[in-house]
């Protein structure tokens, strides 16, 4: 924010902004979902229906449809790290929740357009759940 702050010219050319916030997150494991957050009401914009129509077709071609059975068995259009879980993609698509990463952008100075993508709900990383080239200790 500083930088757009010091920089208004530039935030005068984005026409939005997409914040990403633990989108790699297994949700298997944290048993929470995908979710998109929409810009505020008072800020209406392109990229909400943009954002949403990108989930919507994730999540209903990454995991098991009845509908689908007579063409497919599995996910219709399977969007999977090969190393990855190959779980069906849980998501959400939501109104505008404040307590973002894009809320310093929607607000007012400098008032870009942005959308959230999250996981919900979040796991705090314990000491047992740390990944192992981290530390909990102070230096």
């Amino acid at each position: 924010m500083f930088y757009l702050r010091e920089h208004p010219d530039e935030a005068r050319r984005m026409l939005a902004a997409i914040n990403m916030d633990m989108v790699g997150a297994n949700q298997s494991i944290h048993r929470n979902s995908a979710n998109m957050s929409f810009t505020p009401f008072s800020l209406p914009s392109f990229v909400n229906d943009v954002g949403a129509q990108l989930v919507e077709w994730v999540g209903d071609t990454n995991r098991e449809k009845v509908h689908n059975r007579r063409i497919v068995s599995g996910f219709q259009n399977p969007i999977v790290d090969p190393r990855g879980t190959q779980d069906p993609f849980r998501f959400a698509v939501d109104k505008f929740y404040g307590a973002t990463d894009n809320q310093p952008l929607v607000d007012y100075n400098p008032r870009i357009p942005a959308i959230s993508f999250d996981n919900w709900p979040t796991s705090p990383i314990t000491p047992a759940r740390m990944p192992p080239r981290c530390s909990i200790r102070r230096r």
